[in-house]
């Protein structure tokens, strides 16, 4: 049998064997605290990246974000604020795209950490289309209003249609989910920098441990004749975000 990787050291430890006594073995609260270890220990190495990256208004923008992640307390979002970014840099790097695109990429979740810090909704309940809603109608306000006062000040030279834009984009990141296609071009480039870190390592098994602990879910699978593996949560997200692979629906 192939060796696999010890749960937080990394050394080979033993034949690779099914997640579910993985599950049987730990507790969902043991396995994220796993997951969120390795983000936080790649937190100052990705600052570092981005501080080098960045231009001033967009690093004022990255700290203000960084802020309200911090007040909004999710142990996810300080490493999805950095990800988002660093994708969208290479994104605008291999294309034509203008560079002011990574304001809403910096931005776009703003209104998640804004609805828990002032609305006391703890954590995201993807499931719930007004939630959604509400974080990017959130989202854009902010995003408009960073930008008019970076305009202000004079850090940046933007014109008010510009911010109107650019704050659009962030209203509607997430319409796929709501059934709404994104038709701009620039949106769907913002929406591949954040589908990037739905994909990543963090946020794949962070949901898969989210939706192995949610009855409702769970009785979703069931329904389905399915036990919610890692290769089912993998084949869903390859489906929503890939035309041309073919699975069950289940977001």
């Amino acid at each position: 049998m192939e060796p696999t990787n010890d749960l937080r050291s990394g050394r080979p430890n033993e034949p690779r064997e099914s997640i579910v006594p993985l599950l049987e073995r730990h507790s969902i609260s043991e396995l994220v605290a796993v997951l969120q270890e390795s983000a936080e220990k790649h937190l100052p190495q990705l600052d570092s990246i981005l501080h080098d990256l960045l231009l001033k208004s967009e690093l004022t923008v990255f700290e203000e974000v960084n802020q309200l992640a911090f007040k909004e307390g999710s142990w996810f979002r300080p490493i999805h604020n950095r990800v988002v970014p660093l994708c969208m840099l290479h994104i605008i790097s291999a294309t034509d795209c203008q560079r002011d695109l990574m304001y809403p990429a910096l931005n776009h979740d703003a209104g998640m950490s804004l609805i828990a810090i002032e609305c006391t909704h703890a954590g995201a309940d993807w499931e719930n289309k007004d939630k959604r809603k509400l974080h990017m109608e959130l989202g854009a306000a902010y995003c408009r209003q960073q930008l008019t006062n970076l305009q202000a000040q004079g850090t940046l030279l933007i014109t008010a249609g510009r911010i109107n834009q650019l704050a659009e984009i962030v209203g509607t990141h997430d319409n796929p989910y709501l059934g709404i296609d994104l038709v701009a071009e620039e949106a769907k480039l913002v929406r591949d920098a954040d589908r990037c870190f739905v994909m990543s390592f963090t946020s794949f098994w962070k949901d898969f441990l989210a939706y192995r602990s949610d009855d409702n879910y769970l009785e979703r699978y069931r329904a389905q004749g399915l036990l919610l593996l890692p290769q089912d949560l993998l084949a869903a997200r390859l489906a929503f975000f890939y035309d041309s692979f073919e699975s069950f629906p289940t977001v």
